[in-house]
């Protein structure tokens, strides 16, 4: 194996490679000024998350952590990258999301989403890296920035704001609070419990004070400053990580090629997998797209034949992906035919990849004409719409000399993936579509019965175990001709409203999100609250 630096064509061609993360700096920031901020928001962050549902909770701790960074920022007089500053929208949007949606898996793809970010944008914000970055680069921000803001930074700066505390003039008016309230604490804690023991008037009020502030369960007290002291050294790390300078990189070194395939070789093997989808996609056609009939005349029930190959093929478009990835890489085209040819067979290899796709997609859909709806078949289709997205995107990169490029689209089309299931109603969509068919069904056949693996009985127990958002789709089964989908329903609705209701009043506005406000008023509307108290 051997290193070629001056193999490829030209500089746009050359594979961008992972540069590496300069040293911190002396620590100049305002470490005491750091270690308060932190530790505020863990103890906002304990108290709007704990035995509470997700929700707009989410959202007061993105905004409350972004205003944190810029302030800290502008006081501490560190200059953003604006390059790489703009990962402070979707960061925004994607904490206000989890109030959207009132599917758990959806808030947490969020949360997800908002705390990948936060990492990135406080590896990247005072560095416009993201524009720069192959695939290995990312990830190489991504561990970094994980093992450096959890572990190293929050310990460092609690060092640095210990030793400032020992200079004079250095916020040593803080450190005096800060040192009084340590030392008045247990004193004022001891004179409260014997103070309550003297006068039961007085006990009272104390209990109710400390129930107001949700300090009277023990356990909850106790899970709340664990997780507060947590969330605390996280924060305290993703902004050290954010504002510390960082000593000049050395020079970038050159981008190489490692010559371990030439073009010859290259171009056996995208001919060879070319080749062998070009006759799938041929064989596959006739079964596919030629309707039941011919799945049928071979041998094949209808849902058994829909029902395998989607996750195969979802695998196989994966592997396509990752396998251009390191043919570019690994490959030296020497000379513009190479180049060319190469580009060429990688774009024909990503055309018959996306038929794969879509093939895949149709098989889906033919499995939830037999079976219906659900969220994971659903879920599934959406991604490969959006590995569809990542594929196109490959393609452009491929076209226009810009290999490193597919990383930042394939984070773009992660984030896109969320926000598809922020704007879709995901519930909403599998209730109505699955008590549509059941009524069509209903109305086409007396009985159901298997008609080559099709029209099997309509799961309501399934679909009444959605999240809230499908909640004004359920209506419908008030209505149900089936006595017991009509009890079931009523049950059921009945059970959620006592439900939203008692979550309403234990956790507030903090877990507030849109889909149970939409549900909690449609059940109100529809009487639900008047017969519970009946």
């Amino acid at each position: 194996m051997t290193l070629s630096t001056d193999a490829a064509p030209s500089a746009a061609e050359q594979p961008a490679i992972a540069q590496p993360i300069p040293p911190a700096a002396p620590f100049t920031l305002d470490a005491l000024r750091l270690v308060v901020v932190a530790g505020l928001w863990g103890v906002v962050a304990a108290f709007a998350l704990i035995w509470r549902g997700l929700g707009l909770n989410v959202a007061v701790l993105s905004l409350l952590g972004v205003l944190a960074l810029i302030t800290l920022a502008m006081l501490e007089r560190v200059r953003p990258a604006w390059r790489s500053a703009w990962l402070i929208a979707p960061l925004l949007f994607f904490g206000l999301a989890a109030a959207w949606r009132a599917n758990p898996l959806i808030q947490l793809a969020n949360v997800g989403a908002a705390l990948g970010l936060a990492l990135l944008l406080a590896r990247v914000f005072t560095r416009p890296e993201l524009f720069t970055q192959g695939v290995s680069g990312y990830l190489v921000l991504v561990l970094s920035g994980f093992l450096d803001g959890g572990l190293l930074q929050p310990g460092e700066t609690l060092v640095a704001a210990t030793r400032q505390s020992r200079t004079p003039g250095r916020s040593a008016w803080l450190w005096a609070i800060a040192r009084g309230l340590l030392l008045a604490a247990p004193i004022v804690l001891v004179l409260t419990a014997l103070l309550t023991l003297a006068d039961l008037a007085f006990s009272q009020s104390v209990r109710d004070v400390l129930r107001a502030l949700g300090l009277d369960d023990l356990g909850l007290v106790t899970a709340r400053a664990v997780f507060a002291a947590v969330a605390a050294w996280a924060a305290l790390g993703l902004l050290t990580l954010a504002l510390r300078r960082r000593a000049a990189a050395a020079s970038a070194p050159r981008a190489r090629t490692w010559s371990l395939l030439g073009f010859t070789e290259a171009a056996v093997v995208l001919g060879s997998v070319n080749a062998l989808f070009l006759a799938f996609g041929v064989f596959q056609a006739r079964y596919l797209f030629g309707g039941e009939a011919n799945i049928t005349a071979a041998g094949f029930t209808y849902a058994d034949y829909a029902r395998r190959g989607f996750g195969e093929l979802v695998l196989v478009a994966l592997i396509v992906l990752a396998l251009g990835l390191a043919l570019q890489r690994v490959t030296v085209r020497s000379g513009r035919p190479a180049a060319l040819g190469f580009k060429a067979l990688t774009v024909l290899l990503i055309l018959q990849t996306g038929v794969l796709l879509a093939s895949a997609f149709t098989r889906m859909r033919l499995y939830e004409e037999a079976y219906g709806f659900s969220q994971l078949r659903v879920l599934t289709q959406i991604f490969m719409i959006w590995l569809a997205v990542v594929l196109a995107a490959y393609g452009a990169t491929v076209i226009l000399d810009r290999p490193h490029l597919i990383a930042l689209g394939g984070l773009v089309a992660a984030m896109g993936f969320v926000v598809t299931l922020d704007v879709f109603n995901l519930d909403g969509f599998i209730a109505h579509e699955n008590i549509t068919r059941d009524l069509v069904q209903a109305v086409e056949i007396t009985e159901y019965e298997d008609r080559s693996g099709r029209g099997r009985e309509f799961d309501f127990v399934y679909v009444l175990s959605l999240s809230d958002d499908a909640v004004p789709e359920l209506l419908a089964l008030r209505s149900h001709p089936d006595p017991a989908v009509r009890a079931a329903a009523e049950e059921s609705l009945s059970a959620r409203y006592q439900a939203l209701s008692a979550a309403q009043a234990s956790d507030g506005w903090w877990s507030w999100t849109l889909g149970r406000h939409v549900a909690l008023n449609d059940l109100t509307r529809l009487g639900y609250g008047l017969s519970t108290q009946e």
